[in-house]
């Protein structure tokens, strides 16, 4: 392996060790050899930071940094400060990947000649395909259901696109997304591999999980909509502005599903679902359903009867 790596693959870790030799093992199976992994022990309390440690006493790839517990984003930016690779990835210590991603996420950078490689995670809607996007392609497919996702850990990235950059460490919803707008406001081309390289380990603790309009959840989305006001492209505004109104939408409809309803952030919610009218050829049957649960008081006592009669 040359000095320096072709890859550095930074993995944040906190009190991850019931999870976290899966993923460094899936790390370490890599096909594509070449590469550094940082792993940052982010002040963990449990047996992560000595998992850790005996990676990198059997494997010189594997380089740990131990800190304070400082959160994801402030963790990432340790490693994108001491990363030495061509290419930068981003692996979470709860989930795994197959021994091939960043293999070939590196070929369809490299072949196709853009800053910004991408796959799917499991779980989403794949067909094997793959295609070069544009910029305003590329940041409109941030925003979108089924477009490249707004979280870092299914992207390989040029370290020069990079450069500089920073996640906010304020942020603890979205920072991915806000992280990645930056970038891709730089790159000339992404490359979306549309298969399945990801696997993602979902937890009812993480933050993604909890329904409430927290504030945590809203300084994010706040973030996210200063972005739209602050971008001049009509058909990226209006990408965001689809992203923020079914994003509040879905806590909705978690607010309901929770009959959690008398408290102010869901009657907020609640108006902006009744005013909001811009999406709603946009909406599934599914989603054409809920609005009418959501805007109707008697449907929501049906829906929390039958809910109740099938012991959910």
């Amino acid at each position: 392996m040359a000095d320096n790596p072709l890859i550095s693959i930074i993995v944040p870790v906190y009190n991850s060790e019931k999870y976290l030799s899966r993923c460094l093992d899936s790390i370490k199976a890599q096909t594509l050899s070449d590469f550094e992994c940082l792993v940052i022990d982010d002040g963990s309390t449990d047996s992560s930071g000595s998992i850790c440690d005996s990676y990198a006493s059997e494997d010189s790839r594997f380089k740990v940094f131990h800190k304070e517990n400082g959160g994801v984003s402030k963790a990432r930016n340790l490693g994108l400060d001491h990363a030495c690779g061509d290419y930068v990835g981003f692996v979470d210590s709860d989930d795994w990947i197959d021994d091939t991603m960043f293999d070939i996420l590196f070929r369809n950078a490299s072949d196709n000649g853009c800053e910004v490689s991408v796959c799917r995670c499991f779980g989403e809607n794949s067909d094997g395909s793959g295609r070069l996007l544009n910029r305003t392609e590329a940041i409109c497919s941030l925003f979108e259901e089924d477009g490249i996702c707004g979280y870092s850990c299914n992207k390989l990235v040029k370290r020069d696109l990079i450069g500089v950059s920073r996640y906010n460490p304020e942020l603890r919803y979205l920072e991915d997304t806000v992280f990645f707008h930056g970038l891709l406001k730089r790159a000339s081309g992404v490359f979306l591999q549309n298969m399945p390289l990801y696997h993602y380990d979902k937890h009812p603790e993480s933050v993604t999980s909890n329904y409430e309009l927290s504030e945590i959840r809203q300084a994010g989305m706040d973030a996210v909509s200063a972005i739209a006001e602050g971008e001049p492209d009509a058909e990226i505004r209006k990408a965001i502005g689809k992203f923020l109104f079914f994003s509040y939408f879905e806590i909705a409809v978690n607010y309901v599903s929770h009959h959690n309803i008398n408290n102010e952030a869901y009657r907020k919610i609640e108006r902006i679902v009744r005013e909001d009218r811009t999406w709603l050829k946009d909406y599934s049957l599914r989603r054409r359903i809920w609005r009418l649960i959501i805007l109707r008081d008697g449907l929501k006592k049906v829906y929390w009867f039958v809910k109740r009669l099938a012991g959910k």
